[in-house]
């Protein structure tokens, strides 16, 4: 599941414009990345383990590049946070800034 999909799930299920599902997933992924410190383990509880598109996303883990600053330990679904990205390592898809913008100059 991505972001994307993420926010048309939420517009979907609170009857919100896009603009509003967008902010809401913003400010939760913004709460959980500033609340994580390097070091902390993100862990996969045993019931969500069986939950479809997290099975498929760990399928496809072994095709996407390494994050150094992620360590994933795949047999026991914990993830351990080694501190914070730099700006290069964050542009996978390739990022085009000026669009970004672009889009919100509007």
């Amino acid at each position: 599941m991505t972001k994307a999909d993420l926010v048309e799930e939420v517009t979907q299920l609170g009857d919100l414009t896009r603009r509003d599902g967008e902010m809401i997933v913003d400010t939760i992924f913004d709460s959980v990345i500033h609340a994580l410190r390097s070091g902390d383990k993100i862990e996969i509880r045993q019931k969500s383990r069986e939950v479809k598109e997290i099975v498929a996303s760990l399928a496809q883990v072994d095709k996407r590049p390494v994050l150094s600053w992620l360590e994933l330990d795949k047999g026991n679904f914990i993830g351990t946070f080694k501190g914070a990205p730099v700006r290069e390592e964050m542009n996978e898809p390739a990022i085009r800034e000026q669009y970004v913008v672009e889009y919100y100059s509007r």
